[in-house]
C-alpha cells in the first residue's frame, strides 16, 4: 500500500507545481518498508490538454525514476 500525500500550487492557468510523500509497506506484514518522495509540474498547453512531469525519489536509493504525459481533459 502506498498511502500519502500530494500538494500542488498554480502559479497562473497555465503553470503549476506539485510535490509529495509516500509511504510504502507490506500488507502482508514483513518489514518492507519505503519512503516515497515525488516532485512535478504541469503546464497548460490549451484549455484542454496540458503537459507533465514528475520525479520520484526513495529514502535509500535517491532518484527512482520519472514519469512525463500528456492529458485531456473534456
Amino acid at each position: 500500500m502506498l498511502p500519502g500525500i500530494t500538494l500542488s500550487y498554480a502559479f497562473n492557468s497555465q503553470f503549476s507545481i506539485n510535490g509529495g510523500y509516500k509511504y510504502g509497506f507490506e500488507v502482508d506484514g514483513e518489514d518492507a518498508e519505503v519512503h516515497l518522495a515525488s516532485v512535478g509540474a504541469v503546464y497548460a498547453l490549451t484549455e484542454q490538454v496540458e503537459l507533465n512531469a514528475t520525479a520520484y525519489f526513495a529514502e535509500e536509493q535517491g532518484f527512482s525514476g520519472a514519469t512525463a504525459g500528456i492529458a485531456y481533459h473534456f
